[in-house]
C-alpha cells in the first residue's frame, strides 16, 4: 500500500518489509516508488514473495534494499529490523 501510494502522492518515507512487489501475475504490483526515503527489507528464503523480482525492481528504481537470511515473516531478524527502522526514522525526521 505504501509503495502504491508513493507512486501517486508525495510521501516522506516507505519502509517496506517483504513487500509484494514485482509479482508477475499482478502488473499493478510494480509501482514507481517515489518516497523521499525508501528502505526495502526482504528475506532470501521468502517463499511467499520471491526475492529476485523485488531485488530487480529495487535495482531498476535505484532503491536501497537489504536482503536478510530469513523467510517472509522476517521473524529471525527482529533485532536487525529495529535497528534499520530507527535509522530510517532518523533519516526521515532529519528531512521533515
Amino acid at each position: 500500500m505504501c509503495a502504491r501510494t508513493s507512486a501517486e502522492t508525495p510521501v516522506l518515507g516507505c519502509f517496506l518489509l517483504a513487500p509484494a512487489l514485482a509479482m508477475s501475475a499482478y502488473p499493478q504490483s510494480s509501482p514507481r516508488i517515489q518516497a523521499r526515503h525508501t528502505q526495502i527489507i526482504h528475506g532470501w528464503d521468502d517463499d511467499v514473495v520471491l526475492p529476485m523480482p523485488v531485488i530487480e525492481l529495487a535495482r531498476e528504481q535505484k532503491l536501497p534494499l537489504l536482503a536478510l537470511p530469513d523467510g517472509h515473516r522476517l521473524e529471525n531478524s527482529l533485532a536487525r529490523l529495529v535497528i534499520e527502522f530507527r535509522g530510517f526514522m532518523t533519516d526521515c525526521l532529519s528531512d521533515a
